[in-house]
């Protein structure tokens, strides 16, 4: 063998590092992130906002100026025709109309006086109209609102026109407990009417007419008011605008079944545009 030039050297080492414990930090780590997600999760359900209480459905109330919908029931006749022979009641009151203008000079059924209903033209240059339908809600704009009685029935005043249009109008409607109620319409026929004096004339108007023909003031209904509830396609609109659905079978004991020859057509009175069709909906 040959001899080593140089001596091997001995270079310093470190200390041996003692044994790390691991499986300690690891549970001590588990259990800082269990506590966390707990206290999250309390604070979550502490500060979420609860949930609003289910929504109830009250009972409609009609507003107590007369302007919503009758919310009575459905259990008086007819007082006035509808549809065929709209006017045939008009003789009759004739002598009762007059007295509270000086008599009537003209009567008509619409044509005339240009408006939907029943007409009759007093010497004083007033008119009364009278019209015969459902007592709906209102919902525009009116110049004269509010809740009457006429003969004991409650009923509503109103007008569309503004106070101080000359061309006012002023309508009387009545709830009388039945499909359809009537309307009474007070206007000036030269369009120089003034709405206080209109609206005393339709309250008149409506006083007379309820206690001839309303049966809860103990009138009697016209003779040709047919009591037989309107057909189904206007049916579906009373129900798409009214919380009150009437029965569908007749309210007439003797009234025959429906197609029939002898069946009478009903039909709304025309809703016609211009100045004398103060209607609350058309």
């Amino acid at each position: 063998m040959y001899p080593q030039p140089y001596p091997p050297l001995a270079y310093p080492q470190p200390p041996a590092r003692p044994p790390r414990r691991r499986r300690g930090t690891l549970i001590a780590t588990c259990i800082a992130l269990v506590a966390v997600a707990a206290i999250a999760a309390t604070l979550v359900i502490t500060l979420r906002p609860s949930a609003p209480p289910a929504a109830t459905i009250t009972e409609y109330q009609a507003p107590a100026n007369g302007s919503g919908y009758d919310t009575a029931v459905w259990d008086q006749p007819i007082p006035l025709p509808v549809g065929a022979n709209l006017c045939s009641w008009m003789p009759e009151m004739a002598e009762a109309s007059g007295s509270l203008g000086g008599g009537v000079v003209r009567t008509s059924d619409g044509s005339v006086e240009g408006g939907p209903g029943c007409s009759f033209r007093l010497a004083d240059g007033n008119v009364i109209q009278v019209r015969n339908g459902p007592f709906y809600a209102i919902n525009q704009y009116t110049s004269v609102l509010e809740a009457a009685t006429f003969a004991g029935i409650p009923g509503r005043m109103y007008s569309f026109i503004p106070a101080d249009d000359p061309d006012v109008t002023c309508t009387a409607q009545l709830a009388g407990r039945s499909i359809a109620v009537p309307a009474v319409d007070a206007f000036a026929l030269d369009n120089n009417g003034d709405q206080q004096a209109m609206c005393a004339l339709a309250r008149q108007g409506m006083e007379l007419l309820a206690r001839r023909y309303v049966p809860l003031p103990g009138g009697t209904p016209a003779r040709d008011a047919i009591q037989d509830l309107p057909p189904a396609r206007w049916m579906r609109h009373r129900r798409a605008t009214s919380p009150e659905r009437p029965s569908t079978t007749s309210t007439s004991p003797t009234a025959k079944k429906r197609g029939s020859a002898a069946a009478p057509h009903w039909a709304p009175p025309a809703c016609r545009p211009g100045r004398r069709t103060p209607r609350p909906s058309c």
